[in-house]
């Protein structure tokens, strides 16, 4: 039996998320380097850590490879803390790219910048059209959208 788990918070108010992303490709194992497998991310960060940069921090420190169930589910992560600060942290082609996540959006596939996208072509319904939704679009770290 296998267990890990999906989602969770921890003493510190710290919620980590784990979500399908297919196109997920995890960092090789190198020899000598600490390594955490895909599937125990969320219970290493929420041990671990008390804060978006302590996580940050500890996935720098090492290296993240695809365990037994991201072999099947492939997954990438969203991470908050008590200073309302949320990133999403997704291993594309082998390397680590966070996003800030102002808008708190993050579903199962695809990627990140895909539903950023998606969202933006939603902010101009208005159930008083003329008018615009402007202020729904979504201001991102990536330029896109």
């Amino acid at each position: 039996q296998i267990t890990s788990p999906t989602d969770g918070m921890n003493e510190f108010g710290l919620t980590v998320s784990a979500l399908v992303l297919s196109e997920s490709i995890y960092e090789k194992k190198k020899k000598g380097s600490p390594m955490v497998k895909a599937d125990d991310v969320v219970s290493q960060l929420l041990t671990h850590c008390d804060s978006v940069i302590c996580a940050l921090n500890f996935l720098a420190s090492v290296r993240v490879v695809r365990g037994l169930i991201a072999k099947i589910l492939p997954i990438h992560w969203a991470v908050t803390d008590v200073s309302g600060r949320s990133v999403v942290m997704e291993y594309l082609q082998g390397q680590l790219k966070v996003s800030e996540n102002a808008p708190r959006v993050m579903t199962n596939d695809p990627h990140l910048e895909w539903h950023w996208r998606n969202l933006n072509t939603y902010s101009n319904l208005n159930p008083h059209w003329p008018s615009q939704n402007s202020f729904l679009e979504v201001d991102t770290d990536h330029g896109v959208g």
